[in-house]
This record gives structure tokens, C-alpha cells and sequence, in this order.
């Protein structure tokens, strides 16, 4: 099933804050176009997320976010799943976040940048 540009483009914008990561205290957004970051992203895949892990490893959390791929929009990618991780989350009463990055969450759908 092709994917509308315009799909892309809301997807992108609902999607773009997944995107940026900055240093604390302090926060910049490069500004880029759609057509920008589709070409420098090597896979752009709609997905739906299905699970979710935390894993505590010393001082630092991680979250492994589980996406169904429904349709690969570039790239090239065989699976049915995708497993990502990402730094941060809540384990064992601590968090650790990173500013401007929202970790997906079960059952969100999107298209997603790589």
C-alpha cells in the first residue's frame, strides 16, 4: 500500500520530536526539510509499537521499544519487527530522561525516521 505525501509530511510532523536530542540546560532545532531528512535517513518505515522493555544497567535506563513494521517507505528492511532502544525511562522508582526526546509508547502509530 503506497504512503501519501501528505501521510509523510503529518506523520512528520507528530514524529519530529522523536527526532531532535539536545544537551541540557540548553535546546536548538535544526531546521530541516522533509525532503532533507528522508534522504538522509537510510530507513523511514511506518510501524505500530507493541511492546515494551526497561532495562536497568547501573546509573543508566534504557527502554527497547518493539514497532510491527507495516510498510517500509525507504530502505530496505525484510523483517515484520524492530526492536530500537532508546536511552532513558523508568525502572525500579528512578528516571532518566533525555531532554526533547519522547519515547514512543505501546500502541502508538507513525512513520519513523532512521
Amino acid at each position: 500500500m503506497p504512503v501519501r505525501l501528505s501521510t509523510l509530511l503529518a506523520s512528520f510532523l507528530v514524529t519530529s520530536m522523536f527526532t531532535f536530542a539536545s544537551a541540557a540546560y540548553a535546546s536548538s532545532v535544526v531546521q530541516r526539510s522533509i525532503v532533507g531528512i528522508i534522504e538522509q535517513s537510510p530507513l523511514v518505515f511506518e510501524g505500530k509499537v507493541t511492546a515494551i522493555n526497561v532495562e536497568e544497567n547501573g546509573k543508566r535506563i534504557f527502554t527497547w521499544v518493539t514497532f510491527d513494521v507495516l510498510d517500509v517507505v525507504k530502505g530496505s528492511y525484510s523483517e515484520s519487527q524492530i526492536h530500537l532502544r532508546y536511552t532513558g525511562g523508568s525502572s525500579g522508582g528512578k528516571t532518566l530522561t533525555v531532554v526533547d526526546q519522547t519515547i514512543p509508547s505501546f500502541g502508538e502509530h507513525g512513520i519513523y525516521f532512521l
